[in-house]
């Protein structure tokens, strides 16, 4: 796993066992985005819900996840975890892809989306 200052890639080829213990070891740290495509479709429904409520307990109030999937399987799951979710649909691709956008700010405010989907 590579480490660039703030922010931190971790390659395809670790296993989801692996980053639920490395979201984990950061709980102290804090991160302010995740960013993943890890097909959530491909896990267990059980391993699915404990890695989102891993991610949802990492992230500060502020923080927010962006997951991005080709199948709207585990949207009911995210949107558990998280107080605040919106789905983007990303036409262009093919196939299309869904990105969901979720936070656990204070209140029920949708979560801000980049100008430029």
């Amino acid at each position: 796993m590579a480490d660039a200052g703030a922010i931190q890639i971790i390659p395809a080829t670790v296993a989801h066992q692996e980053v639920l213990a490395n979201l984990k070891t950061h709980s102290g740290h804090r991160l302010g985005y995740i960013i993943s495509a890890l097909p959530l479709g491909n896990l267990s429904r059980k391993t699915a819900q404990e890695l989102l409520q891993t991610i949802s307990l990492t992230l500060p109030e502020n923080g927010i996840f962006v997951q991005a999937q080709h199948f709207l399987v585990n949207l009911k799951d995210v949107r558990s975890a998280f107080r605040t979710v919106r789905t983007v649909p990303i036409l262009r691709n093919f196939p299309p892809v869904f990105v969901y956008y979720a936070a656990n700010g204070p209140g029920s405010r949708p979560v801000r989306l980049p100008h430029k989907v």
